[in-house]
């Protein structure tokens, strides 16, 4: 759609799923298109999924994909037509979050760790 390609800053004119495969992060592609073949197998009429994207400015944004399909009377997949939300800030936090839990987690082990022949005495 000319939203979605108006999002990643691409030409609409140009745009084909191959394209769209070849810009989503190389990493993310295997397990996207395992996905998306066992969505169309399962019978499901929706699916969801998260991965990186290459934007025209060159850098990657995360993006969280949901998908609808009509099917056909065989259950063959007739339409494939979806939503993409940039949640790239979203996985910026959460990195952060993680960095932060395992700091506090290396401060905990740290100060709870008693020198070999170090003694508590109690006082009073």
């Amino acid at each position: 759609s000319a939203a979605l390609t108006a999002l990643f800053g691409y030409d609409p004119g140009l745009w084909t799923w191959q394209r769209h495969l070849e810009l989503m992060h190389p990493d993310d592609q295997p397990g996207y298109r395992a996905m998306m073949r066992a969505y169309f197998k399962s019978g499901a009429d929706r699916a969801q999924n998260t991965f990186r994207f290459r934007v025209a400015s060159g850098g990657y944004v995360w993006v969280h994909n949901h998908h609808l399909v009509q099917r056909d009377a065989t259950g063959r997949v007739t339409r494939l037509v979806g939503t993409v939300t940039d949640i790239t800030e979203a996985k910026q936090r959460e990195a952060e979050n993680r960095a932060l839990i395992a700091r506090q987690a290396a401060s905990i082990e740290v100060l709870s760790v008693r020198p070999e022949g170090f003694r508590v005495f109690r006082i009073g």
